[in-house]
Formats: C-alpha cells, sequence, structure tokens
C-alpha cells in the first residue's frame, strides 16, 4: 500500500540533511569516547602486552 505524505519533497530532503548532519555529530563524539576508553585501557596494560 502506498502511503500519500502531507510533506513536500523539499521538507523531506531537508529532515534527511539534518539526521545526515546529526549523525556526523554523533560518530566524531562517539570516535572520540572510543579513544578515551583506549588510552585508558593502554595505560592499564604493561609494555608489549597490548595485541594480547
Amino acid at each position: 500500500m502506498r502511503m500519500i505524505s502531507n510533506r513536500t519533497p523539499e521538507q523531506i530532503a531537508s529532515e534527511i540533511n539534518y539526521i545526515k548532519e546529526e549523525s556526523g555529530k554523533m560518530l566524531l563524539t562517539n570516535a572520540g569516547e572510543i579513544g578515551r576508553r583506549l588510552t585508558e585501557a593502554k595505560e592499564l596494560v604493561p609494555h608489549g602486552e597490548w595485541l594480547k
């Protein structure tokens, strides 16, 4: 069944672009959080033991 939208293609495109922008911000934030945790873990592991 096809649904008819009350929104214009421009409104839908704007929403898509907003979601894309927010996703990029989230990706950067999460990458920073992962980096901090990796740094923390690395400080707890003896030299030469990281790959284990």
